[in-house]
């Protein structure tokens, strides 16, 4: 046929761009790394029987690395990645549907084109065998897509693993055309404009280059050259480059970045009889390429910081609230409360549930429990699962018999890990704690054998101290190791944590 229609392209296109928002993964978040330098990473997303979202990472190497997303709760999604605390670490989102993938776009340092492909962002697979033209050339198997701060990339694979401009000889009877075609979709329909980094060869008409196509049409009158590319063959991949400036400074293109700060991407191939007639070869999945990403530094984790501690009793119920601060912008791992009873078989373990999902601010906490007969809740938070930060609330009785539960204990010891000795501190919130007479640090080995017992005699409210040289109840230094101590107060157990010692 004289023409390729793009036309119902163009127009598919920016109907699934109007029916999906591009930025469709919320909340993006990670926890801590732990001993085994991991970290969990989450969002909110779309219903995964609508599309399927994968992770990617990229921390000490080009090459991306993906991960499934696992249903966390409700519509939170999460996945657990190797953390490097050396190097920058790179994070995008992949979701696939059946006609559409939206994706954050692989980011690469340099310009020049990289000399791995999986450099670039894979987009999706193309099935073999739909190629309107009988050259295994035409007949694309694999896209791919990638930015740095002056260059677009495009990645085109084929059946073939070669991209001949012509066939034919001497005379050349068909001409190739390779497109990457991208689309401003918040401006195409106004001037049905697309533009294509193009890898062809007809001389006297099409040379390889990036140009603009005006008219939803893709023929001889309808194509201008706006810019030039470059181009290499990377692992059987025709990888093609363009100036950013050089697409976005085209009167037609639109602003940029745009609105949503996303563009419309498709590879295309084309064939070209002597005729100068065009023919549609092949076309990939249509892609969402949202100009965003999760980057993680390095850091050196710290203890989160609890705040505004409250439990109230409302008729039946207790409400329990607590701010929580990462000072590394984490979400906790843990974030619970136990609630403690006289019979412990009726002790109980609840989540707190976050306000809000910003952890570079302060986040509330809170959890409602059908419950009033408790003797103390234990509120329990961590950012990596092996680092808690635990406070006590206890039940307090008014010489009039009424009940205060805003009775908290915080409870820490510094340094940790320690060699020789370790300060155990723990501090009352409220003076209600005065009533207390007796008071005392245990401490317990791994085999969970109490080796040592720190008595406190005249604490007040506010911050308490004890020193535990490492010894044991004969005087002994301990060996090194993971070691539990427990605040008791009048005979219970008030909070513990544990502690490192390390010769």
């Amino acid at each position: 046929m004289k023409k390729i229609i793009l036309f119902l392209l163009l127009v598919t296109l920016s109907q699934l761009f109007a029916q999906s928002s591009p930025q469709i993964w919320n909340n993006i978040r990670h926890s801590s790394y732990n001993t085994d330098n991991e970290m969990t990473i989450r969002c909110e997303t779309i219903d995964m029987e609508m599309l399927q979202t994968e992770f990617w990472y990229r921390n000490n190497s080009s090459t991306w690395n993906m991960l499934e997303m696992n249903l966390y709760e409700n519509l939170t999604y999460e996945t657990v990645f190797p953390y490097s605390n050396t190097h920058t670490n790179l994070c995008r989102f992949r979701s696939e549907t059946d006609t559409l993938v939206m994706m954050m776009p692989a980011f690469l340092e340099t310009d020049p084109i990289p000399d791995n492909a999986e450099t670039l962002g894979f987009i999706a697979e193309d099935p073999t065998g739909d190629c309107l033209s009988e050259n295994e050339a035409m007949d694309i198997t694999n896209s791919y897509f990638g930015f740095s701060d002056n260059k677009f990339f495009v990645g085109i694979e084929n059946v073939s693993g070669e991209y001949p401009t012509y066939s034919g000889f001497p005379i050349p009877n068909e001409f190739y055309f390779y497109i990457g075609g991208l689309i401003n979709m918040e401006t195409v329909l106004q001037d049905t404009v697309m533009y294509g980094l193009v890898y062809a060869n007809i001389p006297m008409f099409v040379q390889s280059g990036m140009y603009k196509i005006s008219g939803g049409t893709f023929d001889e009158e309808s194509i201008e050259q706006i810019g030039d590319i470059s181009s290499e063959i990377v692992d059987d991949v025709l990888i093609m480059s363009c100036n950013i400036d050089d697409l976005v400074n085209d009167a037609d293109f639109g602003d940029w970045p745009n609105m949503s700060n996303s563009l419309g991407y498709q590879v295309i191939t084309n064939v070209v009889d002597i005729g100068m007639n065009f023919g549609l070869a092949d076309m990939s999945k249509p892609s969402i390429q949202t100009f965003t990403q999760h980057i993680i530094e390095p850091f050196e984790n710290s203890v989160p910081e609890l705040s505004n501690i409250s439990v109230q009793i409302v008729g039946m119920n207790t409400i329990i609230s607590v701010d929580y601060l990462d000072g590394n912008g984490n979400f906790p791992l843990n974030a619970q409360c136990t609630i403690h009873h006289e019979n412990p078989e009726l002790d109980e373990t609840i989540p707190l549930h976050p306000t809000t999902m910003d952890y570079t601010q302060t986040v509330q906490f809170i959890a409602e429990v059908n419950d009033v007969n408790w003797n103390d809740i234990l509120i329990s938070f961590s950012d990596n699962n092996e680092d808690f930060v635990e406070v006590t609330i206890y039940e307090v009785t008014t010489a009039d018999g009424d009940v205060i539960a805003n009775s908290a204990i915080t409870l820490s010891n510094y340094p940790n890990p320690f060699n020789p000795e370790t300060t155990i501190s723990f501090e009352f919130s409220n003076e209600q704690n005065q009533q207390y007479e007796q008071a005392k640090i245990e401490i317990y080995n791994s085999k969970g054998q109490k080796i040592r017992e720190l008595r406190i005699t005249n604490y007040e409210v506010g911050m308490n101290k004890v020193i535990w040289k490492g010894d044991d109840y004969s005087g002994k230094t301990v060996s090194s190791g993971v070691y539990l101590y427990k605040l008791i107060i009048e005979g219970k157990s008030a909070a513990s944590k544990k502690c490192l010692l390390m010769k």
